[in-house]
């Protein structure tokens, strides 16, 4: 009989993260630390900017791979030097938010010996340390942050609710390492999730999954202490949504991995009620992460670039015009994953879940 670990690698290959042919492995480059293989680095540069969204289909989400996509349309080049790069350590990342500030990096992942947990590096480099690990995760696949910087939340598909329902559960972990099930997001296989504080200040969880009652895909709200949720939007034209990003005023963005009509990725924006595409042909990784800049100008998705299939964030200007692809430093890596920005700081952590063998985490700063 398989053991614990075991079920949960398995876990996580069913909700999609083994991607790239089997690339995330247990066993490789193991030790007995409780903590991820790390490297830190002071390597530093500038971004270039190229051309706009295009390209082949990307990865599904949970539930499969998607199809090969069309190609999209290219875009003018933008302005060079929009972000700093810099990579901060070498783990078996999934997902990254940095702290309020962005002094910290927060993310999910493996640790040497294939346990799932949630770990913190400062974003200036340095040693990585462990938060929590084990306690019900198996597939850590989103994070988030609170706007004190004491509670994080991690959506994980793959968590088991009881032995007969692995289909998902919602955590919260204070920075501390408490680890604690979120009332409320039970059996909705939850994809990714975002802190929202809306313009009075007041915040809530916004996460994209399942709906248990009916099996559609949505975007659900929650009170951050957990609680009833609220469906913000279900059904078609989702997918498979992924990584969200929310404005103050409400206005959701979510990466649907297979949202195209040829099942490359998509970004829809959701108000009022209505769900409109934003950008299609995008080709993405697992999760797909996407962020906001700080004035609310700028969407920013963890991609693929459309030439050379590689990693890149694409930067959409939300008011019209050509996107740009940045593709500086993570451009040597092929699995793009999870992107969040710092809440009082124009600090994006980005991660790639594969680079050298492990996974690489980095910081894009003004």
């Amino acid at each position: 009989m398989a053991d614990a670990k075991e079920r949960g690698w398995h876990r996580i290959a069913l909700v999609g993260v083994l991607v790239a042919g089997g690339a995330l492995q247990p066993g490789c480059s193991c030790s007995d630390e409780s903590k991820p293989s790390t490297t830190s680095t002071t390597s530093t540069t500038t971004t270039t900017s190229t051309g706009g969204l295009g390209g082949a289909g990307g990865v599904g989400g949970v539930g499969g791979s998607g199809a090969a996509g069309g190609g999209g349309s290219g875009g003018a080049g933008g302005d060079e030097g929009l972000y700093e790069v810099t990579e901060v350590a070498s783990a078996r990342a999934f997902d990254v938010t940095p702290s309020p500030s962005g002094d910290r990096l927060y993310f999910t992942g493996l640790d040497a010996t294939g346990n799932a947990g949630v770990f913190a590096v400062p974003s200036a480099g340095g040693s990585v340390s462990t938060i929590a690990v084990g306690s019900g995760l198996v597939a850590p696949f989103g994070i988030a942050v609170r706007g004190d910087g004491q509670r994080l939340y991690v959506a994980d598909p793959g968590a088991a609710v009881d032995a007969a329902n692995d289909a998902g559960r919602l955590f919260e972990i204070t920075t501390a390492g408490s680890v604690s099930i979120l009332q409320g997001g039970d059996g909705t296989r939850p994809r990714n999730l975002e802190v929202h504080v809306s313009a009075q200040g007041e915040e809530r969880l916004v996460f994209t999954g399942v709906d248990p009652a009916d099996g559609q895909v949505a975007v659900f709200a929650l009170p951050l202490g957990g609680g009833a949720r609220t469906v913000l939007y279900k059904g078609a034209p989702l997918v498979d949504p992924s990584g969200v990003a929310i404005t103050e005023s409400g206005v959701i963005h979510v990466c649907d991995t297979r949202g195209s009509h040829d099942q490359s990725a998509a970004v829809f924006t959701i108000e009022e009620g209505l769900a409109t595409e934003l950008v299609s042909g995008l080709r993405v990784g697992v999760p797909c992460g996407v962020a906001l800049s700080r004035d609310g100008e700028r969407l920013l998705v963890s991609a693929r670039d459309p030439q050379a299939g590689t990693d890149a964030v694409q930067v959409i200007p939300l008011a019209g015009g050509d996107p740009e692809t940045l593709t500086t430093l993570i451009g040597a890596h092929h699995e793009p994953a999870g992107l969040h920005r710092a809440r009082n700081a124009e600090v994006f952590g980005f991660v790639d879940s594969t680079a050298g063998g492990t996974g690489r985490v980095f910081v894009f700063k003004e």
